[in-house]
């Protein structure tokens, strides 16, 4: 059965089942000790934590009639938004989605690069 494979990805198929299953590996691996961890909470629980604890905060600077900081420029509101973990500063989550989407559009160009170059190689033969 895999003899009809053996060719594919320019035969270092089996280079990929590896890296793909040492990854699977570790993702399993650290899932099952972020569960057992005595200091491990669900996503759900933290959210209403850190949304509570940004509310409270909002609140009492409103009712304080304190004035809000000056907005930082932009450049290091990005770097403190992607570098800094999900807290009460912030209390949203949208870097990770537009992390994740900024990957995948990336792993995207590379197969569509190295498919174009496939094709390119495969016209140059003929």
């Amino acid at each position: 059965l895999m003899s009809l494979h053996k060719d594919s990805m320019y035969g270092s198929w089996i280079y990929f089942a590896i890296a793909n299953f040492i990854f699977i590996a570790i993702a399993l691996i650290w899932g099952m000790s972020a569960q057992l961890s005595s200091r491990s909470t669900t996503f759900a629980v933290k959210r209403q934590n850190i949304v509570e604890e940004y509310s409270h905060r909002k609140v009492k600077e409103l009712l304080s009639f304190r004035k809000a900081s000056d907005f930082p420029p932009q450049a290091s509101a990005l770097r403190r938004t992607f570098l800094k973990p999900f807290n009460s500063q912030d209390a949203f989550f949208f870097p990770s989605a537009f992390l994740i989407a900024s990957l995948l559009s990336f792993m995207s160009f590379i197969y569509i690069l190295f498919q174009s170059i496939q094709v390119l190689n495969n016209l140059q033969e003929l």
